[in-house]
Order: structure tokens, then sequence, then C-alpha cells
């Protein structure tokens, strides 16, 4: 399958950053990944135009929280395809109460983004 998404994930503990890329690699559906240890780059990123279709965001971080950068995210691009990968299994109502598209516990592995790429493609 040819590669499709452009991933946009936003963590601010840079070893979750390195093992998503790591569990990415190969995956044929993934373009690119652009990684964020910084929820106002990453923001700042898409309100320049920056090319993204899939996000996956931690909830808990400083200044902005994974479930407010989803609400700013959207007021910009409202078709974004949104998952929580977060270590907190206690915000996913509040998750699927915002419609996200997704939701993974950390850790997690290869096969948990696998299935989230193909709910997207979908």
């Amino acid at each position: 399958m040819e590669a499709k998404g452009k991933i946009l994930i936003v963590d601010d503990e840079r070893n979750v950053l390195r093992d998503f890329i790591s569990e990415s690699e190969g995956i044929s559906q993934v373009k690119e990944i652009l990684a964020f240890d910084d929820p106002r780059a990453a923001l700042q990123y898409v309100a320049d135009g920056g090319e993204v279709d899939l996000a996956f965001l931690d909830i808990n971080m400083p200044e902005i929280d994974g479930i407010e950068l989803m609400k700013l995210l959207r007021a910009q691009r409202p078709d974004l395809f949104i998952t929580f990968l977060t270590a907190y299994s206690s915000y996913a109502l509040d998750a699927f109460e915002l419609e996200a598209d997704g939701y993974i516990l950390k850790p997690f592995d290869r096969r948990e983004i696998e299935k989230i790429l193909q709910k997207y493609l979908r």
C-alpha cells in the first residue's frame, strides 16, 4: 500500500517521541512523522499551513494539555484525525466526548499505531 499519512506527534517526553518514530519505522502508510515536544510549536506549524493528516497527542503536558491542543488544532483543521497517546485512562471519556478518533494507552506498540492508521484510511 502506498504511503498515505503525514503524522504529527506531540509529547513533552522525548523518549516517547523516539519510541513512536521507532515503532512506526517501515509502516507503509506512514509518509512522514513530525515530532514536537512543545505543543505551541506544533500548533504554530499547523497555523502556518503545515501539512498533516493525523495527530497523536499526549494529554498531560505543561502549558497546553492535549485536550486543549485538540480543540485548538480542530479550530484550524476540523478534518484532522486525532488520537490521544497517553498514560492516563481517566481522560478517555473526555476525549471521546470531544470526538477524538482514537485513544492509545502508553506503553504502546507498532500494532496499535497500525490500527489507528487503518481506521484513518477507511
